[in-house]
């Protein structure tokens, strides 16, 4: 895909985790605006650690989370959200996507490594995290709404969960449609990013996050040596 050339948003396959809550989001409501702006376009969703078989911990098979279904039919409402059933990803949906779009950095990377190491094949100018492509600069990944489901409180000493109310979790993924949303408009509104500044940007992102690793091992080493010390004293 050269750097003057539009990438094929007409041909859109949206990455995350289980592909339950975001990727989905994502999926339909691009084919929502597809709809409403007369594209003819394609937009499907898979998840790199999703499954499409019964899960015997629920007794049923998964689909969308009912708070994803709600978050798009307030836009869409006839959206068929409600009838997703998670797929896994496979190199083949990768290979024939125009583009692919991942929630976080660690899904685009991970897709990008799996291949290189695997089949040799240089996915690095085809995916992408969505609010990368969009032209978000300062924050890449799209939060996964799941885990804003509670939080644990200090109560009588203890740790205990406490669970939001349905309203509070429906704004959590309301907010973060709205979110996706916005990316998907400017990258249909925009024209083609130049790929090179992406690319670049990219790899300054990684080697800032290795030496921040790096230097939180190393802040970690020191710690425990103290305490070492602290101990012998």
């Amino acid at each position: 895909m050269a750097d003057e050339e539009k990438a094929d948003l007409t041909n859109v396959l949206f990455v995350c985790t289980g592909n339950t809550c975001r990727s989905p989001m994502a999926e339909h409501l691009m084919k929502w605006l597809y709809e409403i702006r007369g594209i003819d376009g394609y937009a499907a969703s898979r998840g790199l650690s999703a499954s499409s078989e019964f899960n015997l911990s629920v007794k049923k098979k998964l689909h969308a989370t009912l708070e994803s279904a709600l978050a798009v039919k307030e836009l869409d409402a006839i959206s068929r959200i409600s009838m997703h059933i998670p797929l896994p990803l496979a190199y083949e949906d990768v290979e024939d996507a125009g583009i692919v779009l991942t929630m976080t950095e660690d899904h685009r990377d991970t897709i990008i490594d799996y291949a290189k190491g695997m089949y040799r094949d240089d996915f690095s100018r085809k995916v992408f995290t969505l609010k990368e492509y969009a032209g978000f600069a300062e924050e890449y990944d799209v939060q996964d709404p799941m885990t804003g489901h509670g939080e644990y409180e200090k109560i009588d000493g203890k740790k205990v969960w406490v669970k939001k109310s349905d309203e509070e979790i429906l704004q959590i993924y309301r907010n973060c449609r709205d979110e996706i949303l916005t990316c998907l408009e400017c990258i249909l509104d925009s024209p083609a990013p130049a790929l090179e500044p992406i690319l670049e940007t990219r790899e300054i992102r990684k080697l800032k996050g290795r030496r921040r690793k790096e230097t939180q091992k190393i802040q970690g080493l020191q710690r425990g040596r103290r305490l070492k010390w602290e101990r012998r004293a």
